[in-house]
């Protein structure tokens, strides 16, 4: 959850049950990056991504999106990538996000 933190992304919800469906990359003490996903049903959510600074630009996000694509299908769950949130730019409350394609802000982000 540090990598999580060190990116000022949300930790205080995760459960013991959330955390039977994150998946990280590098050693046990200081993953490089990790990707979390929340199953309802046969849908998947997309619960949380990161990628340490260091590990940047090399597919690694990429590759943690694709296996987590792979696992909530072998639960019977699908993402729906009609509609996603994108970061834009980053504000003094933090990243900014907004759903794509439409260009609203995401409820969480870009707010003081």
């Amino acid at each position: 959850m540090a990598l999580l933190q060190s990116q000022g992304l949300p930790v205080s919800d995760i459960t013991e049950d959330h955390l039977q469906h994150f998946f990280f990359v590098g050693s046990d003490g200081s993953p490089t990056g990790l990707v979390g996903v929340e199953i309802y049903s046969t849908d998947a959510l997309l619960r949380s991504l990161v990628v340490g600074e260091t590990a940047r630009g090399k597919g690694l996000g990429s590759a943690l999106v694709d296996h987590a694509e792979r696992y909530a299908a072998s639960q019977g769950a699908v993402f729906n990538h009609g509609e996603s949130i994108v970061p834009v730019e980053s504000t003094a409350a933090g990243p900014c996000c907004v759903r794509a394609p439409k260009a609203e802000p995401a409820a969480s982000c870009c707010t003081p």
